[in-house]
């Protein structure tokens, strides 16, 4: 009963790609990691983390102007990328989510 849940996320690891560059975050995934998903820094209103497991990895929330969100799931040195995220938003952006910590 659970082998396709199990056979799902296997498979999406494998293809979901997060790209973090100094001027946009890049999700890479769905079937044979043809979907893309581009966001520049200047569209993120909102940075929310949460830690997962142990702490080692970590989702994070990013709250985009147009009202969507887009979320980064397991993603290893979250912290590092949460800090490095909130050094290219906008100031008001940083200011905001280093409150939520």
């Amino acid at each position: 009963m659970g082998l396709p849940l199990t056979v799902g996320a296997v498979v999406r690891a494998l293809w979901l790609r997060y790209r973090i560059t100094n001027r946009r975050v890049s999700v890479i995934g769905g079937w044979m990691g043809r979907d893309r998903t581009d966001v520049t820094y200047s569209e993120i209103i909102r940075v929310a983390k949460v830690p997962r497991g142990i702490g080692l990895w970590g989702d994070m929330v990013l709250t985009l102007k147009r009202g969507n969100r887009l979320e980064l799931r397991a993603l290893p040195n979250f912290r590092e990328t949460y800090d490095y995220i909130l050094s290219q938003v906008p100031e008001p952006v940083r200011q905001e989510s280093e409150t939520m910590r």
